[in-house]
């Protein structure tokens, strides 16, 4: 999910600003608390929570290699390690039995999707044909794994799904050819994009159980084709962004069961809000630039009231990854010192 999004992101004027810190602002029942390293490590990134408010993610070790890593609620980090010969992996996904998805990049260089059992087991998930590429991006209670796969010498990334009993199925590439896979709730269906190889076009796209690809509508007005969906709650809500009026710009946005497309808003005075999270109450979390062009970390209510979340002192950049049934928010800022560190919001 987040690759693909900053993908996009890259593709816009974001991409140039450089952020400097501003005071934030935020519920008085809303605290940041920095997650702990790897012992002589210096960095890292959370990307998922899930509802016992275990997190993963990241994290640099003293040799500069970047290796899986989960927190438990009360903030303790575990190394998850990678497949042999392997020296960098990193977690995307986690359900609510502790089963996390990832990648893991091989001794050749090539990414290979892998996922930890509850205990920690490592076992690298197969694909399609033999020696593409391919990443774990989200897994649901049920055990069906969403990611992508690389097709070799065809030019395209097809959204797979790995079924609990063993079988893959191929949702394809979405409306473009490289299509992207965020999430999968419990009932099979997954959230995600599709762009074109340059990203000059990029659509949120979601794909039933049944493989039926939908490509989501965009707001009104719209100058270009940018959006992606990147998460989907229990009930069928997508939440993403979608480019709006003014070329390389967009605004967060949920998608009802139907389809229909919600603006959220962005911070007063402000440009481009992405929603990245959204649980089974509605709740959202993304971030977005304020009047300064400071980015700055959002939540919104279920009844649409958005809320800058703190940081902190001196960092910036702070980004949202996801938010469980309890409202507790899994994210990533930048200390003063440049070093990226996963934090939790709660």
């Amino acid at each position: 999910m987040r690759a693909f999004r900053r993908q996009i992101v890259l593709a816009s004027t974001v991409a140039a600003l450089v952020f400097a810190g501003i005071p934030a602002f935020a519920g008085p029942s809303i605290t940041i608390t920095q997650l702990s390293l790897l012992p002589g490590g210096n960095s890292s990134s959370a990307t998922a929570i899930n509802v016992h408010g275990t997190i993963v993610g990241s994290a640099d070790t003293p040799t500069s290699n970047s290796m899986a890593v989960k927190w438990n609620a009360a903030g303790a980090i575990t190394n998850l390690g990678t497949v042999a010969g392997s020296t960098w992996s990193e977690a995307d996904g986690i359900n609510g039995a502790g089963t996390v998805v990832g990648y893991a990049i091989l001794a050749s260089g090539d990414d290979e999707a892998v996922k930890w059992s509850p205990s920690g087991v490592i076992a690298t998930l197969p694909v399609l044909h033999a020696g593409d590429l391919s990443f774990a991006a989200a897994v649901n209670d049920n055990g069906a794994i969403v990611g992508e796969e690389v097709f070799a010498g065809l030019g395209q990334t097809h959204v797979i799904r790995w079924n609990p009993n063993g079988t893959i199925t191929d949702l394809g590439t979405g409306t473009f050819n490289r299509g992207a896979a965020t999430a999968i709730n419990d009932r099979g269906t997954t959230s995600g994009g599709s762009s074109t190889v340059d990203q000059n076009g990029a659509r949120a796209m979601r794909w039933a159980h049944n493989g039926t690809a939908t490509v989501l509508p965009q707001l009104p007005g719209a100058a270009e084709q940018l959006g992606i969906a990147s998460d989907i709650n229990g009930l069928g809500v997508l939440v993403g962004l979608s480019g709006i009026a003014v070329r390389r710009q967009y605004e967060a946005v949920t998608w009802s069961q139907q389809g229909a497309i919600t603006a959220l808003g962005q911070l007063p005075g402000g440009t481009d809000s992405a929603a990245v999270g959204i649980n089974d109450n509605g709740v959202i979390v993304g971030d977005g630039l304020d009047v300064n062009s400071v980015g700055q970390a959002i939540r919104w209510s279920a009844g649409g009231a958005m809320t800058v979340l703190p940081t902190i002192a001196g960092s910036t950049d702070p980004t949202p990854a996801g938010i469980n049934d309890n409202g507790a928010i899994a994210g990533t800022v930048r200390l003063a010192s440049g070093e990226p560190v996963a934090v939790r919001w709660k």
